[in-house]
C-alpha cells in the first residue's frame, strides 16, 4: 500500500534566485572557499587609502585635462597628466584589444623656458619600479605629511573604487592591501595588462601575491613574443582557465625581459 503525503501549509516556500545566491555565498564563506579579507588598521593601508574621497577625486581629475600652462620660472615642474596610447604605439598593429589601450602619466617640466614632456614609465634612476607622483595637500584626515609620493596606479585604483567600482576593484578589497605585504596570500594591486606603468583602471585588479606572481610569469612569456609570432594573446605561454593577456607596445613603452 502506497501512502500519498498531502502538501500542507507548512511546506517549504520556493527559493528565489537572489536568496539562493545569498545562501550559496554564505555556505562558501563558511567552508572558507572564499578567503576572508584581512582587517587592516588605517595606518597599515596604502597611503592613497588614507586620503579623503574628495582629495582623490580632485587630484585624479586634475590629471585628466591639459589645463593652460601658467608662466613658470626655469627648471620648475608642472602637474602631470594622464594620456592614452593608440594603435600607432602597438608592436603588433593587428592585435585585438578587448580591454582597450593602456594609459600612462606624462611629466612636464620647464627647462630653460622650454616645456619638456616625459612619459613616466619608471620611477627614475636605477629604480625599475612603477612611477610615482606627488599628491599635494595629502591626507587631510591623518597625521601624514602634507605632500607625499604615491604610486600613480594606486590613485587610479582608488578613484575607480570610490566612483565607479567593479567586483575585483572596490573599497573593501583596496582596504585589505597593506603597505608592507607579508606572505604569499597578502593582497596586492595587479596589472592585468602586464605593463606596470599603466594607470588604466580597467587594467587593474586586486589579488593575492601568489596570483600576481603566477600572472607575471605568463606576462613575461607573452611579452617575449615578436611580430613574427603573431599577436601575443594567441601564444601558448598561459595555461590558466581564465587566460592572462597583455598589450605589446614598442619603443619606450616596451616591457623588456632578460631571461636567465
Amino acid at each position: 500500500m502506497v501512502t500519498v503525503r498531502k502538501q500542507t501549509s507548512h511546506s517549504p516556500k520556493p527559493v528565489h534566485h537572489r536568496d539562493r545566491c545569498s545562501s550559496i555565498s554564505q555556505e562558501l564563506s563558511r567552508t572558507r572557499l572564499i578567503p576572508r579579507l584581512p582587517i587592516l588598521a588605517s595606518k597599515d593601508q596604502l597611503l592613497v587609502m588614507q586620503c579623503t574621497r574628495a582629495t582623490i577625486k580632485a587630484f585624479w581629475d586634475s590629471m585628466q585635462e591639459e589645463a593652460p600652462l601658467p608662466e613658470r620660472q626655469r627648471n620648475s615642474a608642472l602637474p602631470p597628466f594622464v594620456r592614452q596610447l593608440s594603435d600607432e604605439h602597438l608592436e603588433m598593429p593587428s592585435e585585438t584589444l578587448p580591454f582597450g589601450h593602456c594609459k600612462f602619466v606624462m611629466r612636464r617640466t620647464y627647462i630653460e623656458e622650454e616645456l619638456v614632456e616625459t612619459p613616466a614609465i619608471r620611477e627614475g634612476g636605477g629604480n625599475n619600479d612603477a612611477p610615482r607622483v606627488t599628491m599635494p595637500n595629502f591626507c587631510e584626515n591623518s597625521m601624514q605629511i602634507k605632500k607625499s609620493k604615491v604610486y600613480a596606479y594606486h590613485i587610479a585604483a582608488a578613484h575607480r573604487a570610490h566612483f565607479n567600482l567593479k567586483p575585483d576593484l572596490n573599497l573593501p578589497l583596496l582596504q585589505s592591501v597593506a603597505q608592507n605585504k607579508l606572505g604569499s596570500n597578502a593582497y596586492t594591486i595587479m596589472h592585468l595588462c602586464g605593463n606596470k606603468w599603466c594607470v588604466e583602471s580597467d587594467h587593474l585588479s586586486v589579488g593575492t601575491k601568489i596570483h600576481n606572481e603566477q600572472q607575471t610569469a605568463c606576462h613575461r612569456g607573452l611579452q617575449s613574443a615578436t611580430p613574427h609570432d603573431g599577436p601575443a594573446t594567441s601564444q601558448g605561454y598561459c595555461r590558466h582557465t581564465i587566460r592572462c593577456w597583455t598589450v605589446l607596445y614598442k619603443g619606450r613603452f616596451k616591457e623588456t625581459h632578460h631571461w636567465v
